[in-house]
């Protein structure tokens, strides 16, 4: 669908709509709707950061040691930095290739410091990274909660999965086809499920509506339902609080990601100014909070 609906005075050209929204894209887009525009459909890329990119990395390589132990019964060697930097180098490398920008160039985050005195670039992620990938691991051996899949046919409902690592899934909230991934659905000693989220971030979210957006997910496709989720925070080696995911059900999800579909439609992209403009990668796009010379 085709949106050109004046915004405060600017027209917002014809784009096309993606056909299908994801957490990412409904967390941007009412956390500023120009940046949404701005980045996912006029396809403003800003300057790569490093912190997405070793984030992307802590993912991949824990999907994929998990696979090989939780889908094919192989226990890995621990973790080693020259592995990391394997799985850290194929995401530089894309970046590199989709942006047009070089490494040396891309964005740091953090502060500086003694021990990081470029702040958080590629040195601190190929020191923290491997530690992070060998917390995950060590968590996963001391927790009680199980990844579930089918050759572990001790659980409750390992029947039922294909996969619960990196769970891809396409949800219909309504009329708003939704697709997303699940870092992994566990299960409890007591057989209730939980939704486990990895973050690399500092702060973990500020609401557990990601989670409960999975646990829909897990009910449409399977039929049974998650009763909790958690973030487990790599910087802490843990998760966070545990939450009851009861109220995100899927009316209430199908009428929230609804709303803002139709706030799409109707080229409701505004932009709302506040401190994370300072850090906005499409800031300098922006009808409101570019810079402008000033003669």
């Amino acid at each position: 669908m085709r949106s050109g609906h004046p915004i405060r005075g600017a027209v917002l050209n014809a784009v096309e709509l993606p056909p299908h929204l994801s957490f990412s894209q409904t967390s941007t887009f009412l956390s500023c709707g120009a940046k949404y525009r701005l980045e996912r459909l006029e396809g403003h890329r800003g300057t790569p950061n490093w912190a997405s990119l070793g984030g992307s990395a802590v993912h991949g390589l824990t999907e994929a040691r998990d696979r090989l132990l939780w889908e094919h019964g192989v226990q890995s060697d621990p973790v080693t930095v020259d592995e990391f930097r394997t799985e850290f180098e194929k995401y530089i490398v894309k970046e590199e290739e989709l942006s047009g920008v070089g490494r040396e160039h891309f964005r740091h985050t953090g502060r500086k410091s003694k021990d990081w005195p470029d702040k958080w670039g590629y040195d601190y992620w190929m020191v923290m990274g491997p530690q992070w990938v060998a917390g995950w691991e060590s968590w996963c051996a001391m927790t009680p909660w199980t990844i579930i899949n089918p050759i572990y046919q001790d659980t409750n409902v390992s029947p039922f999965f294909v996969s619960s690592i990196e769970m891809e899934f396409e949800l219909k909230l309504g009329t708003t086809k939704v697709r997303g991934a699940i870092d992994r659905v566990m299960e409890m000693p007591n057989g209730d499920l939980v939704v486990v989220d990895i973050k690399t971030s500092m702060r973990a979210p500020k609401s557990p509506e990601q989670l409960g957006l999975y646990a829909c997910a897990v009910e449409s496709v399977y039929g049974v339902r998650p009763k909790y989720g958690a973030y487990w925070m790599a910087r802490d080696g843990g998760t966070g609080p545990v939450f009851n995911l009861d109220r995100f059900s899927l009316e209430f999800m199908s009428a929230r990601y609804g709303t803002v579909r139709g706030q799409m439609e109707r080229g409701e992209f505004l932009a709302n100014p506040s401190d994370a403009c300072s850090y906005c990668s499409v800031k300098q796009h922006c009808e409101i909070m570019r810079d402008e010379e000033v003669a």
